[in-house]
């Protein structure tokens, strides 16, 4: 779950991870947040995610 760092974006992602993980038995979401949306995330956040199956991104504009 990756926050874009955009207004109610954390509570977009979270509540949608939450549910893929009790609705599907996915693992509980590893989430990761911007401070800012208008930088990039950090290579060693995106560096987090490279093996993971799906990521979710949050725009809670």
């Amino acid at each position: 779950m990756l926050d874009n760092g955009k207004p109610n974006a954390s509570h977009i992602v979270g509540t949608l991870g939450r549910h893929l993980a009790e609705r599907f038995g996915a693992e509980q979401p590893v989430a990761a947040e911007k401070p800012n949306s208008s930088r990039p995330f950090e290579p060693e956040v995106l560096d987090r995610f490279r093996n993971f199956d799906a990521a979710i991104v949050g725009v809670g504009d």
